[in-house]
């Protein structure tokens, strides 16, 4: 299904007729594609589940300038309006976790529970914000192929199959737009640190890490649990900042057992 919004038609999927809602917003440069291990176990528990891709990932067009990862969280935010839904449990992997820290901020009401999945609060160091700067050039001059063939070294922990690596690349990473692997770079490049933010939280809050994550390193879920009043920290072993398709079994247990 499609959400018509300001930039663009975003792509998402609506599982399950539960009356308690899950939405899960994917890293970067993923889309929806990466939730499925854990949309069954979720429905059978119960509950709707949410996927969506955001604007320039997978199914999603682009048709005027993300502008910041704030403006990614208005448009979610829009989305849950106008499926009539009041309150979710919402959680975001990665660059999906900077979008729900900001619709957080934004509109706090919207949250019954939230998952912080290998992700982060504060922003980018000088050092990566030139990377990111960079790495957006590159993939201007030759492509999405520049940074699949950056970020597939990034999620894999050493235990991962090569059929996951294969699927990761071909079938997601390489589906994103030119247009929307740049501008979503940026975006993240220009985030704004959210530590402060972390002891405000009043819902219930699960940050779930990979004990080999090469992108973002246990210890920053570690300091975030610490900020969050009452959160829960999970690491799954042996994954690295894919753990939900890595080692799905593990991942959906901590999840469906925080929900």
């Amino acid at each position: 299904m499609f959400f018509v919004n300001g930039h663009g038609k975003m792509y998402y999927e609506l599982h399950g007729t539960g009356t308690r809602s899950v939405l899960l917003i994917h890293g970067f440069p993923l889309s929806s594609a990466m939730w499925r291990p854990q949309i069954d176990p979720l429905v059978q528990a119960g509950f709707s589940v949410i996927t969506v891709d955001l604007p320039g990932f997978g199914r999603s067009d682009i048709t005027s300038e993300v502008g910041s990862i704030d403006s990614l969280a208005m448009v979610i935010g829009e989305l849950l309006d106008h499926l009539q839904i009041k309150k979710a449990a919402i959680g975001g992997m990665s660059m999906g976790g900077y979008v729900t820290l900001a619709l957080y901020a934004q509109r706090p009401e919207l949250f019954e529970k939230l998952m912080l999945i290998v992700t982060r609060a504060e922003a980018d160091s000088e050092e990566a914000q030139e990377s990111r700067t960079k790495l957006a050039d590159q993939v201007g001059h030759n492509g999405v192929k520049a940074a699949a063939d950056v970020f597939i070294r990034k999620l894999l922990g050493s235990e991962t199959d090569k059929y996951l690596e294969k699927h990761l690349y071909h079938d997601i990473m390489m589906r994103a737009s030119v247009s929307g692997t740049v501008q979503n770079l940026l975006a993240m490049r220009d985030r704004p640190d959210r530590r402060a933010l972390l002891p405000t939280i009043t819902v219930p809050t699960l940050v779930i890490c990979g004990a080999e994550d090469n992108a973002i390193p246990p210890s920053a879920s570690e300091d975030m649990a610490k900020q969050i009043p009452g959160a829960k920290l999970v690491t799954i072993p042996a994954t690295g900042h894919i753990c939900n398709m890595e080692d799905s079994a593990s991942f959906n247990r901590a999840l469906l057992d925080f929900l």
